[in-house]
């Protein structure tokens, strides 16, 4: 394989079981997607709503749209390791995992007993909160590149929940609707909703710097055990 940008090559044995996990996490996700959409979808058309709301009910979600971009990812890696082509940045893998980590582990702490999902609906919760999460973190320890990774890049990667936050409250406030109860300024003010946004960010950037120091340490390991890095 080759190395692009500062990406290190997969060498053969990785690169096989690196394609094999991507590839499942793509068919898993848009599996997993696709599920929700359609219910979704039916769910409102039935009690009398349309596509455009439909579709802003499905897309709402941090959930939704974490997942979307991790089977953006997988399904681009897996195509770019068929092609040999290089792949995407260090970065977009570390936020993927930012991001899936704080998804699932909201969902289990603060959402999961708030409803009771049924038939398909069940699997498609399951993968989309639990056995991606799992899955993106094999991906990341086992496969993915861990450098290039700049100190200002945790900071970075704020900005996707942070613009997703804002655009939710406002979004809530012209009657759009709250989809989690902790950033419903109708029910806890709009202090509560600043403190709960503050407290999110705190843990992205506390969750991303921890992940840029295990990036380094991991870059740094060959080197010190007198082994050699990839070539560039």
């Amino acid at each position: 394989m080759t190395a692009h940008m500062g990406t290190p090559a997969f060498r053969l044995p990785v690169a096989r079981p690196a394609l094999g996990l991507a590839t499942a996490m793509a068919a898993l996700g848009w599996w997993g997607l696709g599920t929700e959409l359609a219910i979704t979808l039916r769910d409102d058309l039935r009690d009398g709503g349309n596509l455009v709301v439909g579709l802003y009910h499905f897309f709402r979600f941090f959930t939704v749209l974490t997942n979307l971009g991790i089977a953006i990812l997988m399904t681009t890696t897996a195509w770019r390791l068929v092609r040999d082509r290089p792949l995407p940045p260090a970065s977009a893998y570390a936020a993927a995992l930012v991001y899936i980590i704080v998804t699932g582990a909201t969902y289990e702490l603060m959402l999961r007993r708030l409803w009771s999902p049924t038939g398909v609906m069940v699997y498609a919760d399951m993968t989309l909160h639990d056995i991606i999460p799992v899955l993106t973190l094999v991906f990341w320890t086992a496969c993915a590149p861990k450098a290039p990774l700049r100190g200002s890049d945790p900071t970075r990667w704020l900005a996707f929940p942070a613009v997703y936050f804002a655009v939710t409250v406002v979004a809530g406030y012209f009657g759009a609707g709250y989809p989690y109860g902790f950033f419903d300024a109708g029910k806890i003010g709009a202090m509560g909703v600043a403190r709960n946004a503050l407290t999110f960010l705190l843990v992205f950037l506390g969750l991303g710097l921890g992940l840029l120091a295990v990036a380094r340490a991991w870059s740094i390991r060959p080197a010190r055990e007198g082994g050699s890095r990839p070539p560039p």
